[in-house]
């Protein structure tokens, strides 16, 4: 398992889905049942022969993933209700969990199985978010902090081992903790660190 190859999947919330010889920018979450990203699809790339996730989109060290889409239930799966929350309304009705088959970055290569996005507080998380929910002038100072502009709305919208992913007016940006959280005392700790 790597950690910092989890941190890099988990971090990215925007990239580039190749099927076939079509590119695509898409958002994405992570499926906190299965750890692997997920986003709503288009038929044409639901039936395409081959598939590779690019995160994040703008970066010369990318990191590319194989992939295999696993269609869900849009109506009834954790994955599509967080891309919801996340993001608003798809733009596509039909949904997907992204399958890693394999990860590679520059001279890194890894297995699906080793850079899956397990989410050890899963349980947990749903108090987190509202404890977020009332330190709401703290999370817009720590937004405005990270990115220096001002964030008007803000919203915690998903916690995971690796930080806490802020809904700011019509985007997602991500609060990175310094170390990951491997239970929900710890996430709490850690976004009391992102937060002070």
């Amino acid at each position: 398992m790597s950690t910092d190859a989890q941190r890099r999947i988990a971090c990215c919330l925007d990239g580039v889905l190749r099927a076939d010889e079509d590119f695509a920018r898409v958002r994405i979450v992570i499926d906190p049942g299965t750890g692997w990203p997920a986003c709503p699809m288009a038929t044409e790339v639901l039936d395409a022969g081959s598939w590779s996730l690019y995160l994040p989109e703008d970066d010369p060290e990318f990191v590319q993933l194989t992939v295999t889409p696993r269609e869900v239930d849009p109506q009834n799966h954790d994955a599509a209700d967080r891309w919801m929350a996340y993001y608003g309304r798809p733009k596509y009705a039909r949904f997907a969990v992204l399958e890693v088959q394999t990860y590679k970055r520059l001279d890194e290569a890894y297995g699906g199985d080793e850079v899956r996005v397990v989410h050890p507080f899963r349980k947990g998380e749903g108090a987190i978010l509202k404890d977020l929910a009332a330190r709401t002038d703290d999370l817009r100072r720590a937004c405005e902090a990270v990115t220096k502009l001002a964030h008007p709305e803000v919203r915690a919208v998903g916690v995971d081992p690796f930080g806490i992913d802020v809904r700011v007016g019509l985007g997602v940006m991500r609060l990175e903790f310094p170390a990951p959280a491997f239970d929900a005392d710890q996430a709490r700790e850690r976004v009391g660190g992102v937060l002070a």
